[in-house]
């Protein structure tokens, strides 16, 4: 396991943000799993494997609108 950590901000401080993490091999674009949906934490545990390169990003809600990270990507050797 490894730990994604992110911080979110939101020009009104009085939102409350949510956060969908977005995990995977091909590119950092694909659908969600539904319990990557709607986080409060802005950290989330990833199970990983040696020799396999992953790709992330965020995507942060404050009910109202949403702005997402770049892909970012590690290799587990």
């Amino acid at each position: 396991m490894t730990t994604l950590l992110w911080e979110g901000n939101d020009v009104d401080q009085d939102d409350t943000l949510s956060y969908t993490v977005y995990f995977d091999t091909v590119d950092g674009l694909q659908n969600p799993l539904s319990e990557q949906v709607g986080i409060s934490e802005s950290t989330y545990q990833v199970p990983v494997q040696s020799g396999t390169t992953y790709y992330w990003r965020i995507k942060t809600s404050d009910g109202v609108s949403n702005s997402y990270t770049i892909v970012y990507s590690f290799q587990v050797n």
